[in-house]
């Protein structure tokens, strides 16, 4: 793993926020992802009506997905399914479709999905504006699971993973997309390895697939 240096606090959350919006609209994750997901948690006793939580999810597509997948009747994601597209990363024809049913931050249920964005712009009721490595306090021990391809852009990898851990459940699972690339000041962590994940986050590797979702996953279980 490599860390590239960045010059200070404001400039690293500045040169996020600009990269989310060079972005916003894209997502790489499609709703066959989160549904081959859900059968391998299922095996490990994560069935449906959990609370769910996506780091880094610039427009929040993927708390949709994972919202339809795991906390609601399987025809939705049936249908979620019929209405998405590969166009410009995956999309919907139909994008108001998944608005149905959110989660709110400030009325959470006993099971929810929601979001963490550095960027502004991300005006959600479900989504918390704010940097994944500088969680609510409240959070800890909060989430069944934590979904995030963001790591890459930490400005500090063992803080971030030690703010992730936190919000972990005692019984919980990590799932993690990731790709061994360079670091740069947009995504200062770079050549990240299987290794180097379960060290940030020694926990029980369950899954582990090249290429998976567009990324390289891995599916950490913590069960203490």
């Amino acid at each position: 793993m490599k860390v590239f240096k960045q010059h200070s606090r404001p400039a690293y959350i500045n040169t996020q926020i600009k990269r989310s919006r060079q972005k916003f609209e894209y997502c790489k994750v499609s709703i066959n992802h989160v549904i081959n997901w859900k059968k391998i948690l299922d095996k490990f006793g994560k069935l449906s009506k959990s609370k769910i939580c996506c780091l880094g999810t610039r427009n929040g597509r993927e708390i949709d997905l994972f919202r339809y997948v795991f906390n609601m009747n399987p025809m939705f994601s049936f249908l979620a399914k019929c209405n998405e597209i590969k166009k410009y990363g995956y999309n919907s024809i139909f994008p108001y479709f998944l608005k149905f049913k959110r989660s709110n931050l400030e009325q959470l249920s006993d099971d929810f999905s929601i979001g963490v964005e550095i960027n502004p712009d991300a005006k959600r009721e479900d989504v918390f504006v704010g940097s994944f490595d500088d969680l609510p306090k409240n959070w800890s021990n909060k989430f069944d699971i934590i979904y995030s391809n963001s790591f890459d852009q930490s400005q500090n990898p063992e803080k971030t993973a030690s703010e992730w851990k936190r919000v972990l459940g005692k019984k919980s699972f990590l799932i993690f997309g990731f790709g061994f690339k360079e670091a740069t000041e947009e995504d200062p962590v770079g050549r990240l390895t299987v290794e180097d994940i379960m060290k940030l986050f020694p926990g029980k590797l369950i899954h582990y697939k090249e290429q998976g979702s567009n990324y390289d996953d891995i599916i950490i279980e913590f069960n203490e």
